[in-house]
């Protein structure tokens, strides 16, 4: 009986020392994937932050973006009229000549 005893403690030993051989090799696969993971993340991290420096900057572009924006719209009025102006007369003229 004592033997049978010290050769089931033995069997248990053993088994607790697989478990703890497996738990070891979940822990450094565990640890290998949050060094990835977390050099992946200052990755994005930095990505992010020329983002947001190039969006401030756009930002502060913004005022000069939209006078130049409205002075265009101003030309492109300006030559829409001009246009209209020039075709009105080339018909005032036509008509000047035909009467």
């Amino acid at each position: 009986m004592v033997i049978m005893d010290l050769f089931k403690k033995d069997e248990r030993i053993q088994d607790l020392e697989r478990r703890l051989t497996a738990c070891d090799a979940k822990h450094d696969g565990h640890h290998e994937y949050r060094r990835v993971t977390d050099s992946k993340i200052d990755g994005m991290h930095q990505t992010l932050k020329e983002i947001c420096d190039i969006l401030r900057e756009f930002k502060d572009a913004v005022p000069t973006i939209k006078r130049t924006k409205d002075n265009y719209t101003t030309i492109d009025t300006l030559l829409r009229w001009g246009a209209g102006v020039v075709i009105l007369a080339g018909v005032v003229s036509f008509l000047k000549g035909v009467i």
